[in-house]
């Protein structure tokens, strides 16, 4: 009995972890980067996220998730920050730079992932789900702002097990969050 619940784990597990992952930034700002020091002298950041189901609509997020994730931004801007020489300070609210990111993870199955799931992955399956986030950038001495965009991609097949390691090799979403802010940054 033990050994069969053990079986069961394992192989939901195996093919549960045979999806690949592409992050996917929209939006950026492209021509000569702004001659002006960019570095503001403060910075703030406002983070609303939310999953979201087809059967049950938006739950919002736990408010510890929240400010895990919230806390995990302002580390990555601080170090954006300090590379380009600015030493701005966090401050709760009304920051020379105003940074909002909207999370709204999607998740539900695509169509094409329930054919997948229903043969145990032997069906391949891939899908974009729209904006998941979205980085709002305003800068107030500047009075420019700037939105981008996330999609993610998802390549899905039990034959994709081995190559589950290129996840670890493909940017994440917190590395298209430092590539839209030095760009925002170069161009405000």
């Amino acid at each position: 009995m033990l050994c069969r619940g053990l079986i069961a784990v394992l192989v939901s597990a195996l093919l549960s972890s045979c999806t690949i992952m592409q992050y996917n930034l929209h939006n950026q700002l492209s021509g000569a980067a702004a001659l002006r020091n960019g570095c503001p002298e403060s910075y703030a950041v406002t983070l609303q996220s939310a999953l979201y189901t087809n059967t049950f609509g938006v739950n919002p997020s736990d408010t510890k998730r929240l400010d895990e994730e919230k806390a995990g931004y302002a580390r990555a801007i601080r170090e954006i920050l300090l590379s380009r020489g600015c030493t701005a300070s966090y401050v709760a609210m009304d920051g020379a730079l105003d940074i909002r990111i909207k999370h709204m993870a999607y998740v539900s199955a695509l169509p094409q992932e329930w054919l997948t799931g229903l043969s145990l992955g032997l069906i391949p399956s891939w899908g974009t789900r729209p904006p998941e986030y979205e980085y709002t950038f305003e800068n107030h001495v500047s009075g420019f702002s700037r939105t981008y965009t996330v999609d993610v991609t998802t390549y899905n097949h039990l034959i994709l097990f081995p190559l589950l390691w290129v996840n670890l090799l493909l940017p994440m979403e917190k590395d298209r969050f430092k590539t839209a802010l030095v760009n925002f940054l170069e161009h405000s």
